[in-house]
């Protein structure tokens, strides 16, 4: 069954373990049953799931979710859950204005007996994502006006076309966000999170495929990064191009940008390890040592961070300082090693 916009969307756990930022991402349609609050305040406790059950509850409260509940006999039990959570849900709203996520196949076919529509994660993100993401003339056009400034026009046209958004990617592979990030079109960004509609996870289809976060950490955005923080966006999306699993904090020890660690460091909505590393194994520190950022290396180790940490090729941050001859690096390193 195809996705109407219309329908409220009911996460299962097992997809929301998956992809916490759905809740970001469809704040505005999510039907919350109590049932599924209370499997992730379950989770939190597992150390498998921790980290993003966790996130999923972030994201409940940031956006205010209400939990739907109805009245259970107490006879309930676990087994039952699946008809619970359905049924909660369909105390709140109709079968025909549900349509559930789950790549549990029992659940989905629960769902459908229900007449409640049902797709896999897969399916409904290929849906969702993608087949509505192409620029068009009236897009570009919209686009136009955004650039201008003309926020009185673009308020006139949003409100005439009920189906208008700014998330779909331009001919550079990025997003009207993305692109007004990297023109420092600051009043545009300020009126693209004041959309509901606006999209803040996407990533681009150029050659770093990062988030908007990321390309606002790029060009050492502050008042950008924090306000996409405070609008819903995930700080957590890494890169998905070659140079998979690069984060913010791992482009800004690249690029030499102590002000972004040292945000992201200190931001008290976010919580970033100064140890993790991309797919190469590469640390903040290996990154820092490699381009011989030296402030940037001397603020890590201030931090505690590990510098035994090897990449792939079993190097450290010492042996890459060497390697590159970055002397002042070498120094700081071994003065942590024999301090």
């Amino acid at each position: 069954m195809e996705s109407n916009k219309t329908q409220s969307l009911l996460f299962d756990t097992n997809v929301l373990l998956i992809n916490p930022d759905l809740l970001n991402q469809f704040s505005r349609r999510v039907i919350l049953p109590q049932k599924i609050l209370d499997e992730l305040d379950y989770r939190k406790t597992k150390a498998e799931h921790q980290e993003k059950a966790q996130l999923c509850l972030h994201h409940i409260e940031k956006h205010r979710l209400k939990a739907v509940s109805t009245q259970q006999r107490s006879g309930s039990s676990r087994g039952n859950n699946d008809d619970i959570i359905l049924t909660q849900a369909l105390s709140h709203t109709k079968a025909g204005n549900i349509q559930l996520i789950s790549n549990d196949v029992g659940m989905r076919n629960r769902a459908q007996a229900k007449d409640i529509a049902a797709l896999s994660l897969d399916r409904f993100l290929q849906q969702s994502g993608e087949a509505d993401s192409a620029v068009t003339p009236a897009r570009q056009a919209l686009f136009e006006l955004l650039l201008r400034g003309d926020f009185v026009s673009l308020h006139q046209q949003l409100a005439s076309q009920s189906e208008a958004h700014f998330n779909f990617y331009l001919s550079t592979g990025l997003t009207p966000l993305m692109t007004c990030i990297q023109q420092k079109k600051l009043d545009a960004i300020d009126f693209l999170l004041s959309l509901p509609s606006t999209e803040l996870d996407l990533i681009d289809k150029a050659k770093l495929k990062i988030t908007a976060f990321c390309h606002a950490a790029q060009r050492r955005q502050l008042n950008t990064m924090d306000k996409l923080l405070h609008a819903g966006a995930n700080p957590y999306i890494t890169s998905k191009g070659n140079n998979r699993g690069n984060s913010a904090i791992l482009i800004a020890a690249w690029d030499g940008a102590l002000n972004v660690i040292q945000f992201i460091h200190g931001h008290t909505d976010i919580r970033f390890s100064l140890n993790q590393a991309d797919n190469n194994g590469f640390t903040p520190l290996i990154k820092a040592s490699i381009k011989g950022n030296d402030s940037i290396v001397s603020y890590l180790l201030e931090q505690g961070v590990d510098i035994d940490i090897r990449d792939r090729n079993d190097k450290s941050a010492l042996d890459y300082a060497k390697e590159k001859g970055h002397q002042k690096t070498v120094t700081l390193l071994q003065g942590k090693i024999h301090g």
